[in-house]
């Protein structure tokens, strides 16, 4: 039986895809696990420091006066336990932000060791961080400046003060934080980031922790989601890298 001769080049070129192939695999192997621990430090930095500062005020001991309470409902405990992810003040929103991307940028830095990339990640906190809390404090400011008059704020009075304090402290925040990159990395090609109109969707986490604090109706259920929400600004954090700009 004759063996056909076959070519170096046929098993070189065969190697080099094969290596091509399994580098991709690796490629995405790593991006898949990054993703996962930027998700679960994202949702421990949002979650933790709110529940240890919401038991040393009280949520612990209500938690034990309701489980030891023969009479207490399945109700009444899963609402003790709840009341620990509660956010009804700007501290626990600085809290909580803090702690997601701060959680964000410890998972993503540690997988991810390029320093362009690692430089994205920073900008993308400050961006996300002043992006929170800015407009936050613009709008709880201004209410208080009005409640000093004496005057009761009505709804549309509210939404006023909301629509005009997540604008402003939107526009304000992406300046800020523009500024602050700008004179932390001293780039040369330093790129400011634009503020785009999808960049509003951003901001439905302002108008729930402006309602969240301000005693609205179902104020407590809303306060109960914001740490989910807030965790995605870790998320987006620690993801951040220089080639995809996202």
């Amino acid at each position: 039986m004759k063996i056909n001769n076959v070519s170096h080049e046929a098993f070189k070129s065969f190697y080099t895809q094969r290596k091509e192939l399994q580098t991709g695999i690796d490629k995405k192997n790593k991006k898949e696990t990054v993703h996962k621990m930027t998700v679960a430090a994202s949702l421990a930095g949002a979650f933790i420091p709110l529940m240890i500062y919401n038991a040393k005020k009280g949520g612990a001991g209500k938690i034990k006066d309701t489980f030891t309470k023969q009479s207490s409902t399945l109700k009444e405990k899963a609402s003790s336990v709840l009341n620990l992810i509660q956010v009804s003040k700007p501290k626990q929103i600085i809290m909580s932000v803090t702690g997601s991307i701060l959680g964000g940028l410890a998972a993503g830095i540690s997988m991810d060791r390029d320093k362009e990339n690692r430089n994205s990640k920073y900008k993308e906190a400050i961006y996300g961080f002043a992006n929170c809390l800015v407009p936050i404090g613009l709008i709880t400011g201004a209410e208080k400046i009005a409640q000093k008059t004496g005057r009761e704020l009505k709804a549309p009075a509210k939404a006023g003060i909301v629509a005009a304090g997540i604008a402003g402290g939107m526009f304000a925040a992406n300046k800020i934080s523009n500024v602050v990159n700008k004179h932390i990395f001293k780039e040369e090609n330093f790129e400011e980031r634009k503020t785009k109109p999808s960049d509003f969707l951003i901001h439905a986490d302002d108008i729930l922790g402006v309602m969240a604090i301000s005693g609205v109706p179902f104020a407590k259920q809303l306060g109960m989601t914001l740490p989910l929400i807030y965790s995605h600004v870790g998320y987006e954090s620690g993801t951040k890298t220089a080639s995809t700009n996202q």
